[in-house]
Order: structure tokens, then C-alpha cells, then sequence
């Protein structure tokens, strides 16, 4: 399958090169070099399409001569997996397991201990933890190997850790070094002294700051069995979580014992209004987001734009005057050559109401500081707020998951962003 998917990465490569060959050539007819190249990349992109076939034909034979496995019982004769069974390989799974033992219990550690038994087996790592996982705040803690599940998951679903922030262990605090002043070189003559060089550093100090999230799960879903059921309980415990930390790792001002996001982490020479909505307005913006970064010696090392859905698509379908696509590389995920990562929870309801905003980060230089273990409460008696109204988990036959996790977030340099504030083309 990586084969597959590499194969038509490099297809559509080919394919953009094809189309900018025919917008550089316009009305006219392709000249002799272009011609060459276009006819060039046409075989090479048939060429691809013949392999991706033939793998995607042994692909579908082996599928053909797959036979499933019996799976292994616990001692009331239901199904469960073990730890080295292909299931435990889908994401969340572990954790999954974890909360519906937990959920199974009530959140009592001996009954939870029992729950875990029945479920997956009483020598099954689950069981085990269950019986060493009790947290300093009564709750239990979830252990490193399976709250490490939590991180990849939240990669997948939070923008700031989909784009590339690095993550750093932390207990309590973290200094995270940064360079304030860069080495110089001079030329020097022979047997002339060279002239001392050096850089100047400072420090950031990440403290530790609680993510409480409430998960309102099914106890329908609780009771149900397999790695899809884990994974699906593990991805509506973290979806909460995502949503909260993307939130204030982007604009959040550090007040109310939240992290300060990228909004403020930001010079404000580097924050400016939209130019406007139409072509020449939004090339504009999107000048000065590069300008921002590449003119302040900022590294580049893994820049990436970070939009709202409607944006993305605005951009995708704009046109220029001649009605070729403005930005054709948007359909790939790219925008000038660098990474999209699109998510709503970049608002869209600023200023007048139907405003946004678009960021362009070198993420490098984003750093989430995190602490191991996340702590798990349950009830089914719990009431919670959905938004509107208070909802009680025991008349909508629930199970009210509490998680726990400490982090937090810094840009290691106030030039490492720009952000056009107050965009409503898209709106």
C-alpha cells in the first residue's frame, strides 16, 4: 500500500508539471522543448499507472487467499485479544480497553480489576495496570504505554500536532532553550587573530497546565467487543481533548491557567489585516506571511499554513482572469510550496461575524511540553453540559469519561508565524 501511495504522489507531481507546462505556453502551441517534456512526462505518468495496477492487482489476490484467524477466548468464552494480536495494532486500542474496563467497573479499582479479567483475560496488561494505576487525584492513571496511544491519536486529530509541533517530556516545568542572537564569521588575515564569535541565548519556561476534558460515551458502545469498538471509545475520548488544546495552542492569551497560543506568542509586526478578497489582495497576504518568516532569517525547516475548511476550498476553485485555477497546487494540500493543515477550530465567526484567519508557521519552532500519564474517572450518574443544557449521563444511558492531561505550549521565537487577521474571502 506505501508503494501505491508513493506512486501516486509521484504521479500527480507529473501530472501538475503537465498543467503548468500548458498554462506557461497559454493560447500559443507548445514549442519544441515543452513539447518534449509534455510527451516525456505523459509516458512516465502511463508508465506509473501500469505499476500502480499490476500492485494493486497482487494486492487484491492476496486479499483473496487471506484466512481469518480464530480468535482467542476468555474464560466466560467471549472473544479478546492479546497483546500480540494483529488487533492491538489499531490505534487506540489499548486505551479503548483501558476505559471500557474502567467504565465496566464504575470506577471501583477491584471491580474494574474483575471487569478487565472477564473482558481480556486476568494475565492480560490491561488487567494488570488496572491493579497499579490509581492517580494522586483518586482517579486512574493511565500508563505511558497507553497514553502514548492518546499523542498519536491527538497528532491526528489536533492541527498544531498534524503540522509538526515537537512534543518534549515535562515534569512540572520545562526550560526550552532558544538562540537570541546567531554566530558571526569575519575573514582574518595571516597570523591575525580571530575575532570571537559567539551565540546568545535565552530560555522559555513551560509549566505545567491541566486539560480537563468530560466524554460522554455509550454504554451501548462500552458493552460492545473488538479492536474497532476500543478504537472508537479511545477516538471519542481524545476528539474533546483535540478540539480544546488546538483551540488555545492557536490563539489563547495564557490567562485562566491555559497555554498562550501562536496568536501571542507572535511580534506584532508579524500580525496584519487581510489586504482584501480579491486575487491581487489575497497574493498580498500571502506575500507577507513569507516575508514575515523568510526576511527574519527564520529557518524553514517545517513550515505549514493553518486555515479553516472554507478557506482551503476558496483558494482551491479561485480562478484568474484567463479562467486558468490561481493556486492549482492547493488541490494537492500545498500552497506556495508548503503544507496545508485546514481545521475549525481557526474561527470563522471574528469581527464582523464571518471573519478568519490564515497562519503560515515554521513548526519547528512550535514545542508542547508533556507530561506522561493521563488520568481517567467514570460515571454513569455524572451530569454534564453539552453546549445548551446540562444532560444526565443516567437517563441517556451513558458513561461520563473525565481525562486528565498536563502540557504545555511556547513558539520559540516571536518571528516563526505571521497571521492575516480579518479574512472573509470564502465567507
Amino acid at each position: 500500500m506505501d508503494k501505491i501511495l508513493a506512486l501516486r504522489e509521484e504521479r500527480a507531481k507529473k501530472v501538475d508539471r503537465m498543467e503548468a507546462i500548458l498554462a506557461e505556453a497559454g493560447e500559443k502551441d507548445l514549442d519544441e522543448a515543452q513539447g518534449k517534456e509534455f510527451a516525456d512526462l505523459d509516458a512516465e505518468v502511463k508508465s506509473i499507472d501500469s505499476k500502480i495496477k499490476n500492485l494493486k492487482t497482487v494486492e487484491d489476490l492476496k486479499a483473496l487467499g487471506a484466512v481469518p484467524a480464530e480468535p482467542q477466548r476468555g474464560a466466560d468464552g467471549l472473544p479478546f485479544i492479546s497483546m500480540d494480536d494483529p488487533g492491538e495494532k489499531v490505534k487506540g486500542a489499548n486505551l479503548g480497553k483501558f476505559v471500557r474496563a474502567l467504565a465496566a467497573g464504575k470506577g471501583n479499582p477491584m471491580e474494574s480489576c474483575a471487569a478487565a479479567a472477564k473482558l481480556y483475560g486476568d494475565q492480560h496488561p490491561i488487567t494488570k495496570a488496572l491493579a497499579t494505576a490509581i492517580g494522586s487525584a483518586g482517579g486512574f492513571l493511565v500508563p505511558a504505554a497507553y497514553s502514548s496511544e492518546v499523542i498519536e491519536l491527538l497528532r491526528a486529530r489536533a492541527v498544531v500536532r498534524r503540522a509538526g509541533a515537537r512534543t518534549m517530556p515535562m515534569n512540572g516545568s520545562l526550560l526550552v532553550p532558544r538562540i537570541t542572537a546567531g554566530t558571526s564569521a569575519s575573514y582574518v588575515g595571516e597570523n591575525n587573530n580571530i575575532t570571537k564569535t559567539g551565540m546568545a541565548f535565552g530560555q522559555i519556561q513551560l509549566n505545567s497546565r491541566k486539560l480537563a476534558a468530560v466524554v460522554p460515551i455509550s454504554n451501548d458502545l462500552l458493552k460492545a467487543n473488538g479492536p474497532a469498538a476500543d478504537a472508537i471509545v479511545a477516538e471519542d475520548l481524545v476528539a474533546g481533548m483535540a478540539l480544546t488544546e488546538d483551540a488555545k495552542f492557536l490563539r489563547g492569551d495564557g490567562t485562566a491557567s491555559a497555554p498562550k497560543g501562536i496568536y501571542h506568542w507572535i511580534t506584532s509586526s508579524n500580525r496584519t489585516s487581510t489586504a482584501g478578497t480579491s486575487l491581487a489582495n489575497i497574493e498580498t497576504d500571502l506575500k507577507f506571511c513569507l516575508a514575515s518568516l523568510l526576511n527574519n532569517d527564520v529557518r524553514m525547516i517545517s513550515p505549514a499554513w493553518i486555515m479553516p475548511p472554507r478557506s482551503r476550498i476558496y483558494l482551491e476553485f479561485l480562478r484568474d482572469a484567463t479562467g486558468y485555477k490561481a493556486f492549482p497546487e492547493v488541490e494537492n494540500g500545498k500552497l506556495k510550496g508548503y503544507p496545508i493543515f485546514e481545521s475549525n477550530v481557526v474561527p470563522t465567526n471574528l469581527g464582523s461575524g464571518t471573519a478568519t484567519e490564515l497562519y503560515l508557521v515554521d513548526m519547528a519552532d512550535a514545542v508542547i511540553g508533556e507530561e506522561q500519564g493521563i488520568e481517567l474517572m467514570v460515571s454513569s450518574e455524572a451530569a454534564y453540559h453539552d453546549g445548551s443544557q446540562v444532560v444526565a449521563a443516567f437517563s441517556q444511558d451513558q458513561t461520563v469519561i473525565r481525562a486528565i492531561s498536563k502540557h504545555d505550549f511556547c513558539l520559540r521565537h516571536d518571528r516563526s508565524a505571521a497571521i492575516i487577521t480579518g479574512i472573509t474571502w470564502g465567507a
